[in-house]
């Protein structure tokens, strides 16, 4: 372990990789929320750009950099892996200068991808009218109808996914508008597949219904609002613990370094 480990190296580069790969992906999602297609996202004039082809949108090149530096950071794990694999478990040159030879430059770019998702989530505004419309403009609910039909009238989870696909399929093609429920087809379908359900309209609007259907989540980590708090406070718990474990680090560190002073200054004098 003394002589001939690097694993040291490759269990960094790994965690910021994994990290950045994580990262990657919300910036994926940040770049399609804030295009013309969603327009869910806005970001101050500072981490915005003009297009070339059209000069009256806006871009997030922002985004961009932080995914691409986001690809360095998980290619310096995989050099960095490569570059020790299938050597002897021994000192050498290749292990110790060569393999590691990309790791502060994996750290500066987890630095910097880090310093700009840091901007952009400070300076992120959200359309929650937007958000909201498209929510409502989709049937989002139909796993929602399907659990339902399950729980509350006894119907098989499959049958009851196979009830709730048909009625999106058919109420599609009738042009119904997502805020006027159909409880006579929802009816009609439940008793096509051999169950009689009463009080469909409620079930429908318990399903589609932006709001209620947000709220009918009830699972540990769901997307209720009340877990999502919860999940949160838990977050800042353990974000608190970290930064006063950090703080403790930096004290026995700086406490260190005094008392190194004071052990040269002393034998300066001495001598």
């Amino acid at each position: 372990m003394a002589v001939a480990s690097r694993g040291w190296t490759m269990a960094i580069s790994g965690d910021l990789a994994r990290y950045a790969v994580t990262l990657s992906r919300f910036a994926t999602d940040l770049m399609a929320w804030g295009g013309s297609g969603f327009g869910f996202l806005e970001l101050p004039d500072e981490l915005s750009g003009i297009s070339a082809a059209m000069p009256q949108k806006r871009n997030f090149p922002v985004l961009e950099r932080i995914r691409g530096r986001c690809a360095h950071v998980a290619g310096c794990a995989a050099d960095i892996a490569a570059g020790q694999r299938n050597t002897a478990y021994t000192n050498t040159v290749e292990v110790s200068k060569e393999a590691g030879g990309h790791l502060r430059t994996q750290f500066d770019a987890m630095r910097s991808v880090l310093r700009l998702t840091r901007a952009v989530i400070a300076g992120a505004a959200f359309s929650a009218d937007r958000m909201r419309e498209a929510c409502a403009g989709e049937y989002l609910g139909g796993f929602t109808l399907a659990n339902q039909l399950t729980l509350e009238c006894g119907i098989p989870w499959r049958t009851a996914q196979v009830i709730s696909g048909r009625y999106i399929k058919r109420a599609l093609e009738k042009g119904l508008r997502l805020a006027v429920p159909d409880g006579s087809l929802l009816a009609t379908l439940c008793a096509d597949a051999g169950y009689e359900v009463a009080r469909t309209d409620a079930l429908l609007v318990a399903a589609f219904d932006v709001d209620e259907g947000l709220r009918a989540k009830r699972s540990a980590s769901s997307a209720h609002p009340d877990e999502v708090r919860a999940m949160l406070a838990d977050q800042d718990g353990e974000f608190a613990k970290l930064t006063e474990e950090w703080s403790r680090r930096e004290r026995r560190s700086a406490d260190a370094a005094r008392q190194r002073d004071d052990l040269l200054t002393a034998a300066e004098r001495r001598s």
